[in-house]
């Protein structure tokens, strides 16, 4: 997520890229607080005289958010550069950071409807030439698959979630893709009834899975639902213990609130159907409370921070 530079006549001034690319070696290299302050700078310093520098200083700070779960702030600075990148006829920025919007809103929001939004992104792309389209085309068939299975069209879901797989891809973290795409084929398997393929696939998803972040909470999600579609209770209570385990060790880490709240759920519901888990269901509970409070002050400080970036009135998105 961010832009990229080129050497078209719009790129921004020498200056301009010598502090974007400042600010995201920091961001790379894990120091956020740094990355961050180094845009809102770029940003202070553009704003009422540089408006495409303004608008990297906004692409880099929706980057950062958009990594450490301030998905709040991130989707309202991808809608506003959205906007502005159409009213630009910036058709390759607009379709870049529309793709980002979708995807971003997507993980947080299964059930949203955004056909309206992916018909737009579909227009953008129409006007750029295939090469420059690819990775937005790719992405829309993963935003497509997901929202297919949310309404439980399991053909649209594979024919997308196949298509997906099957895109030429620019993304140099290839397992992301094929991670991605496993995690769709067993949710599709598991809304056919076939929680043995469902396991299969996430079986195979189990020799890529980085140890942190938020790939583990997610498949674990996907197995407690396929040992429910099994009916196996020796796999669901070994898999309801290693998500409280999961739960238990990134209870700090607020930039997985949402994938938390999205995981004590279902186990949660899990141990509803397991004997002798009260003590687990308590602490199940208030893990899941605690990852709530964390989304409620991660909404509060977005309401704080936007205003300091000039966005106050683009809350709604």
């Amino acid at each position: 997520m961010g832009p990229n530079f080129t050497t078209r006549a719009d790129s921004p001034s020498p200056e301009v890229q010598a502090r974007y690319k400042a600010a995201c070696a920091c961001m790379d290299a894990g120091d956020t607080a740094e990355g961050e302050r180094l845009f809102l700078e770029l940003l202070a310093d553009m704003r009422g005289r540089d408006e495409l520098g303004e608008r990297y200083a906004l692409a880099g700070l929706s980057t950062i958010y958009a990594r450490n779960g301030r998905d709040f702030e991130a989707l309202v600075l991808l809608r506003l550069l959205t906007d502005s990148a159409i009213a630009a006829q910036d058709w390759e920025r607009a379709a870049n950071t529309m793709t980002n919007y979708c995807v971003l809103r997507c993980q947080l929001e299964p059930s949203a409807d955004l056909r309206i939004q992916v018909a737009v992104l579909e227009d953008l792309l129409a006007k750029l030439p295939e090469d420059r389209a690819r990775v937005s085309r790719e992405d829309i068939h993963l935003v497509r698959a997901s929202q297919a299975l949310e309404r439980g069209d399991l053909l649209s879901a594979a024919t997308h979630t196949r298509s997906f797989e099957e895109a030429p891809t620019l993304d140099p973290r290839a397992w992301r893709k094929q991670m991605t795409a496993l995690g769709l084929r067993a949710s599709v398997a598991m809304r056919e009834g076939d929680g043995y393929r469902a396991m299969a696939y996430l079986d195979q998803a189990a020799t890529h899975t980085p140890a942190e972040g938020a790939f583990p909470l997610v498949f674990t999600r996907h197995r407690l639902g396929a040992a429910l579609v099994l009916g196996s209770t020796d796999r669901l209570g070994a898999w309801a213990r290693e998500g409280l385990a999961q739960l238990e060790a990134c209870a700090d880490q607020p930039e997985l609130a949402s994938q938390r709240i999205r995981l004590g759920t279902c186990l949660a519901d899990a141990c509803e159907r397991l004997p002798d888990n009260e003590s687990k269901l308590h602490r199940i509970y208030d893990l899941t409370a605690a990852a709530i409070m964390t989304r409620i002050a991660q909404l509060d400080d977005a309401v704080r921070k936007l205003p300091e970036l000039g966005l106050l009135s683009l809350i709604h998105i």
